[in-house]
Formats: C-alpha cells, sequence, structure tokens
C-alpha cells in the first residue's frame, strides 16, 4: 500500500513502498520472534556492508524519503539514519556477522586516531574504494529490524530489508549458521520443522 508524503507547499502525494511477505507468527512467541529479527538484522548487516553499491542505494533512498518526501522520521524505516548503531543491550555481537563489520570499524576507528585528522580530512584522504567500503560498513551498522514482539511487527522496515537484501544477494549462510543460541529459542515444533 503507498505511503503519504508531503510536496512542496503542503500537499501530499501517494508514495509507493515495497512489499514484504508476512511474518511466520504462528506458534511463535514474542521471544522467538525477537530472537529471529535479532538475527536477520545482523545477518543484513553484513551482506549490506560488503556491498557499497546498495549501501550507498540504501542512503541515498532513506535521505530523499526523509529530506524531500518528508517521511520516515517516526523510526519505521529499516535504516535509523541519526547516527545511532544498531545494538542490543548486555547481547553480545554475532562474530560472524555484525561482530565482522564491528571489528572492520574498530580498525578503522584506531587508524583515524592514530592519523591526528578530522573525521573530514580523514576521509577525504581515502581513496574512493575505501570511502566507499566505510560507506557500505556505516549504513550497514544502522540497520534495525528487530522487533521485540509478534504484535509490532514494522511491515515499512521489513519491506526496506527485503530490497536490500535482494539488491546485495544477502545469503546469511555465507557467513553464519544456526548457533545454540539461534537454535535454543525454538520450541521442539519448530526446529523439526526447520
Amino acid at each position: 500500500s503507498p505511503g503519504v508524503g508531503r510536496r512542496e507547499g503542503g500537499a501530499t502525494a501517494a508514495v509507493p513502498i515495497a512489499v514484504a511477505p508476512r511474518p511466520e507468527l504462528e506458534g511463535v512467541g514474542h521471544s522467538l520472534h525477537e530472537v529471529r529479527t535479532d538475527t536477520a538484522t545482523r545477518a543484513l548487516i553484513r551482506a549490506l556492508a560488503d556491498d557499497a553499491g546498495v549501501a550507498l542505494t540504501a542512503l541515498v533512498a532513506r535521505l530523499f524519503s526523509m529530506v524531500v518526501l518528508h517521511q520516515g522520521h517516526g523510526g519505521g524505516s529499516a535504516l535509523t539514519i541519526s547516527g545511532s548503531a544498531y545494538g542490543k543491550p548486555r547481547t553480545k555481537p554475532i562474530e560472524a556477522l555484525d561482530g565482522d563489520v564491528r571489528r572492520r570499524l574498530a580498525d578503522r576507528r584506531a587508524a583515524w586516531a592514530a592519523s591526528e585528522q578530522s573525521p573530514i580530512s580523514g576521509v577525504d584522504g581515502f581513496p574512493h574504494g575505501e570511502k566507499m567500503a566505510l560507506l557500505a560498513e556505516v549504513v550497514a551498522l544502522s540497520l534495525d529490524l528487530r522487533e521485540e514482539r509478534t504484535t509490532s511487527v514494522r511491515k515499512a522496515a521489513r519491506a526496506e530489508a527485503v530490497e536490500i537484501a535482494a539488491l546485495c544477494q544477502a545469503d546469511v549462510a555465507l557467513h553464519w549458521t544456526p548457533d545454540e543460541a539461534f537454535l535454543s529459542a525454538h520450541p521442539k515444533a519448530k526446529l523439526l520443522d526447520m
């Protein structure tokens, strides 16, 4: 269904929104739903961090939505472009997914600190490919697809995630297989279904 954006002068216009498949909620409690959406966020973070072109598309689209279409300021988007990194309190990163991206950024932070440059002059001095890699990593780490409850499905964020995942050909199996923490959140019936 279309969203609504504001035009100059206050008139509204329908803005098409991508469609995501309905989430599987039958037999899924809030805790399992949160584990699944948290892991999906971390997996897409890794895929997007490895594709600077898609990160650039996602960032420009997000800024276009906010600045030109005047929509997405209420937190419904998959990208949280407001300067915050995805994280769940008291939860460690999944090493092969968002942990890898966090390590890359920690290395960049250490190199920047050693350079004694401002962030702008430091980034300006990067070769184009390094700027694009940094762009991909910071855009990726701004993703947030987690839903704490089965009653708080974020349709717009899910739809954006579907588009982003398709563009960067996200495949969580390239970097991660379900671990004990993920599997233990599933009831036996769900494990058998999987």
